[in-house]
């Protein structure tokens, strides 16, 4: 038996649905949210667990990326350690709800690309330094508590290889297989500081606002499993959408 793993980490909503029947542990897609300015967003492997030339991949506008054959299609289940850590769209907004086109993985201008996610479990792997609370409108609408920095998904499979596929419209950009026992970074970093980033999930509701965030001095326990980084500025091998001249994976431990 193989496990293949993904970690997504940066500015990633994780998208189930809306209704009242739905369980919302339930995620369908990662929604890559569109902010060009300052954050980049790629998926990488280690080295070895795909062709050289898939190692690491810039995302464009409208990507749409799917696992296929090794996995079983389906939705990813997440555990208690993802809602405890992982801030809730319609906690922090006021009880907002995710806009419709969002909810069912179809383009959207504040998303540039989708994940559809295939059946497995999603937790949470690292976390950030200190607790924090969320302030909606003058008002506490949590508690303190540690907030994911990355999270983890992994699915089981009797298959050697997993094909992945990156669509973009009608055009099929990248077509090829991993190892099943792959680790894939899906990254949307910046190198920028500070808590505004929260604001950019916003416009993905119908919400007029949503919470700032503020750190406590509670310290968090990081998380032990392995870290997702893309290390599109290291000397290196050039990434398939040739982002960069020099490009590698060489941040991974």
């Amino acid at each position: 038996m193989n496990t293949f793993h993904m970690y997504f980490n940066g500015l990633i909503c994780h998208v189930g649905r809306d209704s009242q029947s739905a369980d919302p542990r339930d995620k369908r897609f990662a929604a890559i949210i569109n902010e060009p300015n300052h954050h980049y967003p790629l998926i990488c492997f280690r080295k070895g667990e795909v062709a050289p030339q898939y190692e690491m991949i810039r995302l464009w506008n409208r990507d749409f990326i799917e696992l296929l054959d090794g996995l079983t299609p389906g939705v990813a289940r997440a555990d208690r350690l993802f809602e405890d850590t992982v801030p809730s769209l319609k906690e922090i907004t006021g009880g907002a709800t995710i806009e419709p086109a969002i909810e069912e993985g179809r383009p959207d201008a504040d998303v540039l690309a989708y994940l559809k996610y295939p059946k497995g479990d999603l937790t949470v792997s690292a976390w950030y330094p200190c607790k924090v609370i969320y302030v909606l409108n003058g008002s506490s609408v949590t508690k303190s508590r540690c907030v994911a920095r990355i999270v983890h998904f992994a699915a089981t499979t009797n298959a050697e290889r997993v094909r992945i596929k990156i669509t973009n419209g009608e055009k099929v950009r990248f077509d090829f297989t991993a190892d099943a026992n792959a680790h894939m970074c899906v990254q949307n970093a910046t190198h920028m500081t500070g808590r505004g980033h929260l604001q950019y999930h916003r416009p993905l509701t119908n919400a007029p606002t949503i919470a700032t965030v503020f750190e406590s001095n509670q310290p968090c326990v990081p998380g032990g499993l392995p870290d997702c980084h893309c290390d599109h500025h290291a000397h290196g091998s050039q990434p398939a959408a040739g982002v960069d001249p020099e490009c590698s994976n060489s941040g991974w431990p």
